[in-house]
């Protein structure tokens, strides 16, 4: 399916859907495929490529929303938790999550590339560049994914249960998690369906030959 969807219908079909099977169109072996050669390939800042991965499949996939389950329900007592507890058993009933770290400790070798004189005047900027980087990776990685049939949503139940979710699935103690990628077949129900605004009102071109 990838192979015949052109980038930009890849773009205009990604959209949050959170009605997702435990079951996928695709095998795990082409999953990890998906998710190596966008994270081989997403830009980062003087290429550290601090972005760090981890998969979760079958019971680790849902080892981690049980983990979210635990710490939420701890953290937010009896009246707020079952909020939660409904939007965390909808993840858990999905097919799979990635994890999205990034590693600041990368960007050392930045450092020593660029010397004492260059060095400070980027160096406060760095963190901003992370994020920017690890975003376009999310992104990446979603349009990726429902190109090959998969849905999926994102989400961040970070920072509340990092150090539980790190200790559980290896992360390194310098990672810091950014966000959830879950995914599984889509199914009937909830889905973020997109109005958009005037293009008029967002869009501006100066210079332009022919429009």
């Amino acid at each position: 399916m990838a192979d015949t969807t052109s980038f930009l219908s890849a773009i205009a079909d990604r959209k949050s859907i959170y009605a997702l099977s435990n079951s996928s169109p695709i095998s795990d072996a082409r999953i990890i495929e998906v998710v190596t050669h966008c994270l081989k390939h997403y830009p980062s800042p003087f290429n550290v490529q601090s972005a760090r991965l981890i998969v979760l499949l079958g019971p680790e996939h849902e080892k981690l929303w049980d983990l979210a389950a635990e710490v939420y329900q701890a953290a937010m007592g009896p009246e707020k938790f079952p909020f939660f507890k409904q939007k965390i058993d909808e993840y858990r009933a999905a097919y799979g999550s990635v994890l999205i770290y990034e590693d600041l400790t990368a960007f050392s070798i930045t450092e020593t590339m660029l010397g004492p004189s260059r060095w400070p005047l980027i160096r406060d900027r760095c963190p901003e560049w992370a994020e920017h980087s690890s975003g376009m990776l999310q992104y990446a990685l979603w349009c990726a994914l429902e190109a090959e049939g998969l849905g999926a949503n994102l989400q961040h139940y970070n920072p509340l249960f990092d150090t539980r979710v790190g200790e559980a699935f290896g992360a390194g103690k310098e990672w810091s998690l950014k966000a959830q990628l879950v995914f599984g077949r889509p199914g009937q129900g909830r889905r973020q369906e997109r109005t958009y605004m005037n293009m008029e009102e967002r869009l501006f071109v100066r210079g332009a030959q022919e429009v």
